[in-house]
């Protein structure tokens, strides 16, 4: 300020622009943006003339419209990170079907060899748990949507457990009371997974610097429609279970605690979280049709309560006994552009009784396929290649002989694809990666389902 009075008073005539910022006497600051004047060498003013301006809210709009920009610039960071992800999931697919491919080959060629059989054994369990980890990458990507179904949320719940452990550090202590007689909740694994470490790990946050105690409680509470409604609004009466994580750190104030749901509200420092891991655990829960309650209270901790509808128990499917794979004589036309896989899948049709022709270029494939139309009784392609796609490949063979079966395999489940081959009666889609029994599955029925179509058109041709 007192450099501002010197250049007013260095440059009479001048007009001089500042911005201060003052504090009112109920606490808040005010921002004022003014110009000044010295007129004290005009014989008819004698004196200065100052201009002051409030343009607090405006200043305010400012850093509003800052912060947007930068959560839009988190925003399309997150969503670069799940175009990647899905990318990566999709290679790892291509991976995991050779590994998978030729891992069940071999163990059907050396059937009496103890030895090989625990090898490709333990190889193929690996390959399972690999297929789940791109199941979740697939869905933080959104190529895939969550298969909700009735889970035991206290199984899910003891996983969770387990990660957190590895976690946490050893200054917080855990705790956890899960009442075994909790039923099931219609979600996805994924998201009870989601619902739980974002909540502990929000806990952890709170008590970081000073250490603490984190609980949690999984217990079932039947609600009538007056309870329901207090506990939050348009909760209905019914069965519910309640999930409730404690902990003992800094709590919240009112203003924070009403706040604490909302998309990018966070009380940490700039460049330190993206303030959507509540908001995500929020609408989990309302898509679940459930509710998340907040206790908290500023120097003694919070807990969060959430509330999931449960489910009527679902009778356990009973264990089928392996099934052979079903064989055929009939010729294929495989395209893939990855000679790996086309090697997998060429040798498993060919053990099975079938002529394969293959190849790695679409091109070239269809343009064998129109040289010989009815050379082949069902078309295996990929979804993913250069040039054409598995479903433009399809699309093209059909318009030379519409009856063809083809079935169209990808490593993730494209909404577009698989709205167009909902039209098509004689397309199937496999999700890679498979096993031989589920390729042999898909294949035969492509094929017995043509040979079905085919009897009743000569049927009807007799009448």
């Amino acid at each position: 300020m007192l450099a501002l009075v010197r250049r007013v008073f260095a440059e009479p005539g001048k007009r001089v622009e500042f911005e201060l910022r003052a504090k009112h006497r109920d606490g808040r600051f005010l921002v004022f943006q003014g110009c000044v004047r010295n007129l004290l060498d005009d014989p008819n003013i004698n004196g200065m003339l100052v201009n002051l301006r409030d343009i607090t809210a405006s200043r305010d709009l400012e850093t509003q419209r800052e912060k947007m920009e930068e959560q839009i610039r988190q925003m399309q960071k997150l969503e670069a990170l799940g175009t990647l992800a899905g990318g990566i999931a999709h290679d790892f697919n291509t991976v995991l079907s050779v590994i998978q491919g030729f891992a069940e080959i071999t163990r059907e060629l050396f059937p009496d060899q103890a030895q090989v059989e625990y090898n490709q054994g333990q190889i193929l369990t690996a390959v399972a748990r690999a297929k789940t980890l791109v199941e979740k990458i697939l869905i933080f990507s959104r190529r895939i949507d969550k298969e909700r179904r009735p889970i035991p949320i206290g199984r899910v719940a003891e996983e969770a457990m387990h990660l957190l452990a590895g976690y946490l550090p050893a200054t917080i202590k855990i705790s956890h009371r899960f009442d075994p007689t909790v039923g099931l909740v219609m979600a996805d694994p994924t998201e009870i997974h989601q619902i739980m470490l974002n909540l502990c790990i929000n806990a952890y946050d709170a008590m970081a610097d000073t250490g603490g105690k984190l609980t949690l409680s999984l217990v079932p509470i039947v609600l009538d429609a007056g309870q329901a409604g207090r506990v939050a609004a348009g909760l209905g009466a019914g069965s519910y279970c309640r999930l409730s994580v404690s902990d003992t750190g800094v709590g919240m104030d009112a203003d924070t605690r009403s706040r604490a749901l909302e998309p990018f509200f966070s009380t940490k420092p700039p460049g330190e979280g993206t303030g959507m891991g509540l908001a995500v655990v929020h609408g989990i829960v309302k898509s679940c049709d459930g509710a998340i309650v907040i206790e908290s209270e500023l120097g003694v901790g919070s807990t969060f309560h959430v509330y999931l509808p449960t489910v009527a128990t679902v009778a356990p499917t009973p264990t089928q006994p392996m099934e052979a794979p079903p064989r055929g004589t009939e010729s294929i036309l495989l395209v893939d552009d990855e000679p790996q896989i086309v090697e997998v899948f060429r040798t498993a049709l060919t053990h099975l009784g079938y002529t394969v022709k293959s190849f790695t270029s679409p091109v070239a494939a269809l343009a064998h396929f129109r040289e010989n139309p009815h050379g082949f009784d069902v078309i295996l392609t990929d979804q993913v290649m250069p040039e054409l796609t598995g479903v433009q490949l399809a699309e093209e063979a059909m318009a030379t002989r519409p009856d063809i079966p083809v079935v169209l395999a990808s490593a993730y489940e494209e909404q577009d694809a698989l709205r167009r081959i909902e039209q098509w009666p004689n397309v199937r889609f496999l999700h890679k990666p498979f096993e031989r029994l589920t390729l042999a599955l898909t294949v035969r029925k492509a094929l017995d389902q043509h040979q079905l179509a085919e009897e009743k058109r000569g049927r009807n041709s007799h009448h």
